[in-house]
């Protein structure tokens, strides 16, 4: 994941991840939305640490 930005744990267990920066510091303004079922949220959810529904954190970017 090359952004930073926040992130968002909605009650059904999505995540929206508000994309901010790129890795190079440009600014960007995007969404990406892992729902429970999508490859990749284990690890997405691994990295931002527990979350609370309706809690909203920031991210860095990480390597897979």
């Amino acid at each position: 994941m090359p952004f930073s930005g926040t992130a968002t744990l909605q009650n059904d267990g999505t995540l929206l991840l508000r994309l901010r920066r790129g890795r190079d510091g440009k600014a960007i303004d995007d969404t990406l939305v892992y729902k429970t079922t999508d490859r990749g949220y284990d690890s997405v959810l691994r990295h931002l640490g527990p979350l609370r529904p309706g809690e909203t954190r920031s991210f860095s970017p990480w390597k897979d």
